[in-house]
């Protein structure tokens, strides 16, 4: 089904139409007659042509995919449009998308031949996950006396996670993810093989029988210890500003794990898991623009031994 496309005159096209009663008027007023018509004549071909093209550029056009990514709150995100056309070639395309405070443009194309893709960004938004379900194409070519518009159907999801923030002292202690110490995997103590040395080696990692066998320095290789995952409970049982903080903190740690230790979290009715191997951290990144507060009287969340918890408890100094 062929796109509707909407036209209205431009300011220029305002300007235009008054110049053309303008001359309408002389052509009424004055002797001039032959003079007037051609340009009155001159002046409708042009405006009718106009409009038809401007009409007619925007025809058939075509989103065959939109990409917006992932981003935190307040700050700039890639887009990439895969814009398609039929047959003709197309001019001056200007992408718009309604992010809830009007049109923001995201894509522009000078000049479009059966498909192109575009790249843009689109400017920092709130927490939250907003679904968009159509884009706008607007154009003022060949002359700009017209603005012509169309409205094209997309799928798309706009998700905005909190922005990071570190976690800061925890005058309760226990509840920091510092006071857990590293949580990198450290060397273990099972020998895994003997290899030959290599410069960095350690002097204490020299296996000395068998290099007094050998003749050349061998050291042991040990087993990494996998280090143990992270166990986060977060409660949702408080009031909006609260909220927006821990789930600034819980954003940190989702990132952190994408190349660190495992992180499951835990929360009323969810359980996510961030693993560096099996993924995790963009549907985790998603709850975390969406999550919203709990009334008091909600279920609690699940009660995990040696969890974080979350929000911190903070005593009074």
């Amino acid at each position: 089904m062929a796109n509707r496309v909407s036209i209205r005159p431009s300011a220029l096209g305002a300007k235009g139409i008054l110049g053309f009663a303008a001359l309408e008027l002389a052509f009424l007023a004055t002797s001039y007659n032959n003079l007037f018509f051609l340009l009155l004549a001159f002046s409708a071909v042009l405006g009718v042509l106009g409009a038809w093209w401007s009409w007619r550029n925007l025809r058939d056009l075509r989103i065959e995919s939109l990409e917006l990514a992932t981003a935190a709150s307040g700050c700039q995100r890639a887009a990439r449009v895969h814009l398609a056309a039929n047959r003709r070639p197309r001019f001056d395309l200007v992408l718009e998308l309604d992010l809830g405070s009007g049109y923001d443009e995201v894509g522009y194309a000078p000049y479009l031949v059966n498909a192109q893709s575009i790249d843009d960004t689109v400017a920092g938004q709130p927490r939250g996950v907003r679904s968009i379900d159509h884009a706008r194409v607007t154009s003022n070519f060949p002359f700009g006396f017209f603005m012509a518009r169309t409205t094209l159907a997309i799928e798309v999801e706009l998700v905005t996670y909190p922005t990071p923030v570190p976690f800061g002292e925890n005058p309760s202690g226990g509840n920091h993810p510092g006071d857990r110490g590293s949580s990198h995997a450290g060397p273990g103590t099972a020998m895994a093989g003997l290899r030959a040395f290599r410069t960095g080696d350690r002097m204490s990692d020299v296996h000395w029988k068998a290099t007094a066998r050998r003749g050349t320095p061998v050291v042991k290789e040990l087993e990494c210890e996998s280090a143990p995952a992270v166990n986060v409970v977060l409660d949702r049982r408080c009031d909006e500003a609260t909220l927006e903080r821990t789930l600034a903190q819980l954003t940190t740690l989702v990132l952190a794990a994408r190349t660190d230790t495992p992180l499951h979290v835990h929360s009323q009715g969810v359980k996510l898991l961030v693993d560096p191997d099996r993924g995790g951290a963009q549907d985790a990144l998603r709850w975390l623009a969406a999550a919203k507060a709990l009334p008091s009287d909600a279920t609690a969340p699940p009660k995990l031994r040696g969890a974080m918890l979350l929000p911190e408890v903070r005593r009074a100094p």
